[in-house]
């Protein structure tokens, strides 16, 4: 569970007591995901010992490190002392982090970008989370869409993507902490030179409840998805379908294309992140490759 999923338990005692338990619940996530690079690393070495005949000393295997209500207590202490909101990147100019009226550069960019967006810890936005990362390493985690390398994966081998496991209920959501709107996203998908197929389809889901049904090419090129206008406060790519068998799919970059939002604006629509009732689109947006 990522960390900015806490909001939504709704369980009588934890709501009731939320303030007090949170940073005692996300210890406990840090424990388990600091158990699990521990293994991961573990394997690594033993892996290297397997395939080279590299044999690893006592101290370069990692120890955990996170045991103890000591251990507790100092982690509890550093969350409360964090700040209540977080920066966001590429907030339009003259609008504060958590919304204004005085907007200035608000011109058409990718909403999406964020460099600096972590995998496991809401550091900024915007945030990236999904229902599944392959083996939990680093050069496969969702934030890797929104880090501006849209590198064609067949020329770049080595570039970061996100890479799920082989599922068929997989999802991956960007935020941007705030309302925002847009009318074009532009997905890179993963795929080698060989590779003979990947997703076919997908659907675009926005939070005021709108869904747009994409169609998918098997190509590392931009494919781009223009639809009607949509004030939303996160994007999600969801309903990704493709034959059996299932094979190694990925996505390297998801670009979301439009601006901030103003007070004006929002006061004259009413529109907000829920604010508008859900719809489905009737027909499949085609991708428009570059």
């Amino acid at each position: 569970m990522e960390a900015n999923k806490w909001d939504t338990i709704v369980h009588t005692y934890i709501h009731s007591y939320r303030d007090q338990c949170r940073g005692a619940y996300l210890f406990q996530e840090a424990k388990r995901l600091r158990h699990a690079e521990i293994e991961l690393a573990h394997l690594d070495l033993y892996r290297q010992h397997l395939q080279r005949g590299v044999d690893a000393a006592a101290e370069a295997f990692p120890r955990f490190d996170l045991g103890g209500m000591d251990a507790q207590r100092q982690f509890v202490e550093a969350y409360n002392q964090l700040p209540n909101t977080v920066p966001i990147y590429s907030l339009a100019e003259g609008k504060a982090a958590r919304g204004g009226s005085n907007i200035k550069g608000n011109e058409i960019r990718n909403l999406a970008l964020n460099p600096h967006a972590a995998t496991f810890q809401l550091r900024s936005y915007p945030h990236v989370t999904s229902n599944s990362h392959y083996k939990y390493l680093p050069e496969f985690s969702p934030r890797n869409v929104v880090d501006g390398n849209a590198a064609a994966g067949e020329e770049t081998p080595q570039v970061p993507y996100w890479r799920p496991n082989r599922r068929t209920d997989l999802w991956l959501k960007i935020e941007f902490g705030r309302t925002v709107e847009t009318s074009r996203v532009v997905l890179y998908l993963r795929t080698m030179p060989d590779q003979e197929k990947t997703w076919s389809s997908a659907t675009l889901e926005f939070s005021n409840g709108h869904k747009v049904a994409i169609a998918l090419k098997n190509t590392a090129a931009a494919q781009e998805f223009v639809f009607p206008n949509q004030l939303t406060a996160w994007v999600k790519l969801t309903d990704l379908r493709e034959t059996f068998p299932l094979g190694d799919n990925g996505v390297t970059e998801c670009e979301v294309y439009g601006k901030d939002v103003g007070v004006q604006q929002r006061e004259v629509d009413g529109s907000s992140p829920h604010a508008r009732s859900a719809a489905s689109t009737t027909a499949v947006l085609p991708a428009s490759s570059d």
